[in-house]
This record gives C-alpha cells, structure tokens and sequence, in this order.
C-alpha cells in the first residue's frame, strides 16, 4: 500500500473494498489517494496471481478429467450443447454462466488441491474443511456433482474456501473463474 494511504487508513489495510472504491473515486476525482501508474502495477498484479493459480488449477482439472472418464464424458456434453460443435468458435463471456458442470469439476479441483509452496504459514486448514465428511460424503472421492446447487445449497457457505470467503472474498474469484472455464472449454472442445 503507498505510504500516504497509510495516513488514511492505517498501518494494516482491514477493508479493501472501502479502498478499491477510494480508488476508483481517486482516479474520477484526481484527489492524490492512488496514481495512474499506481492502478496500473495494482491490476497487472491481480492479472499475473490471477493467471498462475488458474494455469496450474487447469492442469490439475486436466488431469484429473483424463482420469474420470464419466466426468470427461459430461463436460464434453456440456460444452457441445452451450457452444456447439464448431470448435474455432469463440468462447464468449454470456456463454460461461451456462457452463455449470465444468465449473462444478473446477470446485471439485480446488478442493482436492493442497500444494503449498514451503515455508506457507497455514491460518486456516483449507484442505481439512474440504475433507470434512460432514460436508463432503466420501472427501477423499473426485465427485463435481458434489457442487451442484442442491448440494451447495445444504451447506455453510464457509464449507469451501479456496480463494477465501465473506464480504472480503478474494476480488480475482470471479477473473480467475472466467479465465479457467474459457481455457478449458477452449482446450477440451479441441479434443
């Protein structure tokens, strides 16, 4: 955070979205709070946190997909239905809110996920609450089915947390959906 935000929000940043609106304001306003370059360094780092961990979280739902055929088999129904048969065809942003099922075998992904660089102080035991039976009948099981809405909607919202929850959410939650639903539905409709 630059120095002279600190003046205006103190030494630790508690509301972020207070922030990105002082920002976005700054920027309409031109009160001094945030610089064009500033904004700029701000998002290419949100692109770049944002393009790694969804690169690696593809791979992963790759490879898993080659392990489950009945899954493969299902999401390349789905994306046959929604996008057609035309494999050059663009992956447009309306299109991905039908894409439920891949996104469904995305959460499954990241709940199995639990590669941490060393070193990693661990707050919250992301990878337990994923494995919580009470949430999860067979945790140890590749199951997408797991989050569709009847079964998400019988659980805590706090139940799975891979880019965190509540009002503060990580704010590359919904860049980082996007940008895998399309690689993948690129990648799996060449194939």
């Amino acid at each position: 955070m630059p120095d002279r935000l600190e003046k205006h929000f103190g030494k630790d940043l508690l509301d972020i979205t207070e922030y990105t609106k002082l920002c976005a304001l700054d920027m309409i306003t031109g009160t001094g709070l945030i610089t064009a370059e500033e904004l700029r360094n701000q998002t290419m780092l949100l692109m770049k946190v944002g393009v790694e961990t969804s690169a690696f979280t593809v791979a992963f739902t790759l490879m898993l997909l080659g392990l489950h055929q009945d899954v493969q088999r299902k999401v390349f129904g789905e994306l046959e239905d929604i996008l057609g048969e035309d494999i050059h065809r663009p992956v447009p942003a309306r299109d991905l809110k039908h894409i439920v099922y891949l996104e469904q075998m995305i959460n499954g992904t990241m709940r199995l996920d639990y590669t941490l660089p060393a070193g990693t102080t661990i707050i919250i035991p992301v990878y337990l609450v994923h494995q919580d039976p009470s949430y999860y009948p067979g945790p140890d099981k590749f199951n997408p089915e797991t989050f569709n809405y009847e079964n998400k909607s019988s659980r805590s919202l706090c139940s799975f947390i891979p880019f965190t929850s509540g009002r503060r959410a990580r704010i590359g939650k919904y860049y980082a959906y996007m940008a895998m639903k399309t690689m993948l539905s690129v990648v799996l409709r060449g194939y």
